[in-house]
Order: structure tokens, then sequence, then C-alpha cells
């Protein structure tokens, strides 16, 4: 079991973002004529993911569903506290629910897809560069202002005359 750790910085911040890997394959090695240099390229996969595929879980609860989440993110997936963030407040019915020997993942999704805030059912978990998000669309498309804009027209459309509008423009 190899690990690839991949960590880069955006130029203008401070934030160094660091992501490892799994390799599970090595396809191709590659050899240039001189025999010097080598290409190789490598099958990998997130940690979380080669984790979730090799784990089961069958065990009954009674809590809410949010803190059903962070046991099986804390327990099953091993993440830390630090990694998972929980933006949801109106759902604090404790429910009964049995996993019957499901992966990690499908049960956090079964629970999703089944999680009311009383006046909406539209929870989501999902995985960016910060960690781990439950919260739902409503939390999601709630911003005062976009982060950045885009400008964009069809090729044959396009004003050369001006450089920033040779591959779309930002606002």
């Amino acid at each position: 079991q190899e690990k690839l750790n991949i960590t880069f910085e955006t130029p203008g911040t401070k934030d160094i973002i660091e992501f490892e890997f799994d390799i599970y394959a090595v396809r191709r090695k590659m050899l240039d004529v001189a025999g010097r240099k080598q290409v190789v390229t490598f099958s990998a996969v997130s940690t979380i993911v080669f984790k979730e595929s090799h784990t089961k879980i069958s065990k009954s609860y009674y809590d809410t569903t949010s803190n059903i989440i962070k046991d099986i993110c804390k327990e099953y997936l091993e993440l830390p506290d630090n990694k998972v963030f929980i933006d949801v407040k109106g759902n604090s019915e404790k429910i009964k629910i049995i996993i019957p020997n499901w992966s990690p993942l499908r049960a956090i999704n079964w629970l999703v897809a089944r999680s009311s805030d009383g006046d909406a059912c539209n929870f989501v978990f999902y995985e960016d560069r910060e960690g781990f998000h439950l919260t739902t669309l409503d939390k999601l498309v709630d911003v005062d202002k976009p982060h950045m804009g885009y400008f964009y027209t069809p090729r044959k459309h396009r004003d050369y005359t001006t450089v920033g509008a040779v591959r779309g423009r930002r606002q």
C-alpha cells in the first residue's frame, strides 16, 4: 500500500492544500530512447474512498441524523473532527435505525435522503478541499453576492479586439 501525497498552493494566498491518495495500480512505464528517464502512470484513489470500500456497518442507532453521520465519519471513516462540518440546526428529532451491513457512504446517503428540516428535505453531504459537509441546498444557494463572475461567448461571436474576450472575461 503506497501513498501519494499532493500538496499545492494558490498564488496570492497562504493556504496550503494537501490531499492523500492510495495507489492501487501502476499502469504504464515508458522509458525514453536513452534509458535515462521514465514516465510512470499511477492509478490512485482517495484514502476515504479506499476505507469506505473495505468497511461495512452493522449497527443500530437511536439519535439525530447529524449525530449518526458524525459517528459514522469518526468511527468508520476515521475522519478528524476538524474535517467534518455539520451545518444543520433544525434536524433535532431522534430516529431509530438499523444499518444492515452497508458501507459508510451508502449509510450516510441513505440518512441524508430521508432527513427533513421541517420545511424541506434537501440535505446534501459532500466533500470539498476543506473537509466533509452536511448542509441543505437552501444554505448553499443563500449567498449575498457571488464570489466571482464570468462572461463567456461562443468562439465565432467573440470580439477579438480586446484581450480579455479571447478566452472569456472575468468581471
